[in-house]
């Protein structure tokens, strides 16, 4: 256990790992958004790789751990605080991209019926084949 809480060096690592984790998956669905819609220049997808990617997998590690420690502080128990601390990093990368999509907005409306929705980019994420 750590000092005065009751969490454990591998709720820790766990809630690390989940919160670097969900960081690379929101980049990586932000990559794919922006190559849907054709957002990004040329090197949008290598800026995401080797820029967004590091420093989103370090801020998601910072924030699964210290909303681990709130949380346990808070009087959760373990399991429930590290879920708990997975669902906050979920919460806060979601946001980034709902951020992003919509200021992005004007920039994929095209023209024509149906331009600039959304559903065929959530559709394009689950293929059947």
């Amino acid at each position: 256990m750590l000092w005065l809480l009751p969490i454990t060096k591998e709720d820790v690592v766990r809630s690390a790992i989940f919160g670097v984790v969900i960081a690379l998956g929101a980049i990586v669905l932000l990559d794919r958004y922006y190559a849907f819609y054709r957002l990004g220049t040329p090197w949008t997808s290598y800026a995401l790789l080797t820029i967004a990617a590091p420093i989103a997998s370090v801020l998601g590690a910072i924030i699964g751990v210290i909303a681990l420690i709130v949380l346990a502080r808070a009087g959760l128990g373990r399991r429930v605080a590290v879920l708990a601390s997975v669902l906050v990093a979920t919460l806060l990368f979601s946001a980034v991209f709902a951020l992003e999509v919509h200021r992005t907005h004007a920039e994929r409306t095209g023209e024509g019926e149906g331009a600039g929705r959304l559903a065929p980019f959530f559709r394009s994420l689950i293929t059947f084949q």
